[in-house]
């Protein structure tokens, strides 16, 4: 399926921009391999988002491979959007209610 665009939603870019700042003041060569997973992720979701496993009925997610976070997202037929960047070990269902 074809998609035209990416939407990352304001709070998440915020989530994003925290952890690779978080990041950055420990190690910058860290937090540009996380901003390299990221954006990869971003290729992956917006090439095939059918192919990640779902979370909270219509939201689904994509796990990063060396970090402890997720990238939460809903897509329709021409646009994908970004919703939630999330660490693995936070109270997600909690956060969710929030979010929406």
């Amino acid at each position: 399926m074809s998609y035209k665009k990416l939407i990352i939603k304001s709070t998440a870019a915020i989530e994003i921009e925290e952890v690779i700042a978080y990041y950055s003041d420990i190690n910058k060569s860290i937090a540009k391999k996380l901003e390299k997973e990221i954006r990869s992720c971003f290729i992956k979701i917006f090439t095939n988002p059918e192919s990640f496993q779902f979370k909270y009925k219509t939201i689904r997610v994509i796990w990063l491979t060396k970090f402890p976070y997720g990238i939460y997202y809903l897509f329709d037929t021409n646009e994908v959007y970004i919703i939630a960047f999330w660490n693995s070990k936070e109270d997600i269902p909690t956060k969710i209610k929030n979010a929406f």
